[in-house]
């Protein structure tokens, strides 16, 4: 592996362009400014942070929000830069000593080491020359983030229609793409079933539909329907009898009702 140069050679200049690329640059104006101040560059916590991320790490994002940004900021009340990162600040080594020795303690559980340790400085080297490489790269073609917690992962998942259920699912169809008004109202169909049902048109049909006619037919009790018999509503060439079959007239024969052999008494 080639030899990091000195932390005194890498030029400053390409670390605040890639400062600038991350920071936001928009200050509050002073209510002195004129409107031809240059307002000075100066980064928050969180763009420092996505820097340090995107360029060295996830773990230099860490000691920069644990206890390096806040050492380093402006501590000057009133000034614009008030509890920020100067671009001045993000260049000096000591910035990039401090960083480094903050996360080697923390990954390695020990006590910071002194910045003019061996390792620090050799650390603090390869991070600030990895850094400035990337004055170069055009960061608005980098590619969503896709890992997990981080707002692409979120957007991805939940703009995945493949993953909707219920009523939401009937919006859009296999590719994704909406249904419009069929997806979102059920129009009255005029058939007669109900809305979920999902044999229409089979009531018949399939191999048990001789038991179906057969079983539609009225079942028989010698003979004759169920429940019908000669003598009450049918006649024996099962024709309707009318009143007679449904109503008992009342006769004065003396007989009981049920009796069916009136005027019988005493004949052989």
């Amino acid at each position: 592996m080639a030899e990091a140069p000195s932390l005194d050679t890498i030029p400053t200049k390409h670390l605040k362009i890639v400062f600038k690329k991350y920071v936001d640059k928009s200050m509050a104006s002073s209510s002195k400014s004129t409107g031809n101040d240059v307002k000075p560059l100066a980064g928050t916590c969180t763009s420092v942070g996505t820097l340090l991320e995107q360029c060295v790490g996830k773990k230099y994002k860490e000691a920069n929000d644990s206890i390096v940004f806040k050492k380093y900021t402006d501590k000057t009340k009133g000034s614009q830069t008030f509890g920020k990162l100067k671009a001045d600040t993000f260049c000096m080594k000591d910035f990039w000593l401090e960083l480094e020795a903050v996360k080697i303690a923390a990954e390695k559980k020990v006590k910071k080491p002194a910045l003019d340790d061996a390792k620090v400085v050799e650390g603090a080297k390869q991070t600030m020359t990895k850094v400035a490489s990337f004055h170069s790269v055009d960061l608005t073609a980098a590619k969503k983030p896709t890992t997990g917690g981080t707002a692409g992962a979120v957007t991805d998942r939940l703009t995945d229609t493949k993953r909707y259920t219920g009523s939401h699912k009937e919006r859009f169809d296999e590719s994704g793409k909406g249904r419009g008004t069929v997806g979102r109202k059920d129009a009255p169909g005029g058939s007669g079933y109900v809305g979920n049902y999902k044999g229409a048109g089979t009531y018949g049909r399939g191999s048990n539909a001789a038991d179906k006619s057969e079983s539609s037919k009225p079942s028989t009790v010698g003979g004759h329907p169920t429940g019908k018999k000669p003598e009450t509503g049918n006649s024996t060439t099962g024709k309707g009898r009318g009143t007679v079959g449904k109503t008992d007239t009342t006769k004065t024969t003396g007989q009981a009702g049920a009796n069916r052999r009136s005027g019988s008494y005493d004949k052989k």
